[in-house]
């Protein structure tokens, strides 16, 4: 005689809803552990604000403007500032002097930028001096060396030049630019290390660092 057993197998009903109940509760996990998962981290207390713009004549001058909207761009990205209104008031708080006041004055005849391309494009076009390219080859053919200017402020200055160039020219030749505008008693250094016989396979650091090694006096504090 055969006993039927008290437990009833499932239904193929049952067994569909308790598969469906089984991936809806596995979704569930999943979605929860995303929400958990680590965040990128907002930088904001790690990346050092941009300096204020100030709109000065010196500004238009040397193409100030195009430099500072480039550390604004990383900060803006660094800081996870991304509603287009968001990153034109925080770009629009670093202006000061004549840059805020002509920006105050733009907003009132004109209304707010609705882009922070538009606000950058307004910078760009209202800051850059009338003939960029002769400004820029000027400013980067004349930058040398001042008698007891230490060597960390002509390399900034000489790179800042170089950046703001229309055309950057080869590597090479940019070292050799930077070496022949120092100091000849420094000229004469670099110039007699092998190392730096054809400006190749070598960096305007690199430089740097070998006129800071056989110079520590003139290195900054």
């Amino acid at each position: 005689m055969e006993i039927e057993s008290p437990y009833l197998s499932p239904t193929p009903s049952e067994q569909q809803a308790a598969m469906l109940a089984a991936v809806e509760a596995r979704i569930a996990a999943l979605e929860k552990l995303q929400n958990t998962a680590a965040k990128p981290p907002n930088l904001s207390k790690a990346v050092r604000r941009p300096e204020p713009f100030l709109g000065t004549q010196k500004d238009k001058n040397g193409r100030t403007v195009e430099i500072w909207l480039r550390y604004m761009e990383f900060y803006l990205e660094a800081t996870r500032i991304e509603v287009e209104s968001d990153k034109i008031n925080v770009a629009a708080s670093h202006l000061e002097g004549t840059a805020r006041r002509e920006y105050d004055t733009r907003i009132m005849d004109a209304g707010n930028f609705t882009t922070y391309e538009a606000f950058s494009q307004w910078l760009i076009n209202h800051y850059s001096p009338a003939d960029p390219v002769n400004t820029s080859r000027d400013k980067f053919l004349n930058t040398v060396q001042r008698e007891n200017e230490d060597f960390d402020s002509y390399f900034d200055r000489f790179r800042t030049a170089r950046n703001l160039l229309d055309e950057i020219p080869s590597q090479s030749w940019v070292i050799f630019h930077f070496v022949n505008q120092l100091l000849p008693r420094y000229r004469a250094i670099i110039r007699g290390d092998k190392e730096f016989a054809t400006y190749k396979n070598v960096t305007l650091d690199d430089v740097l660092a070998k006129l800071k090694r056989m110079n520590p006096t003139l290195v900054t504090s």
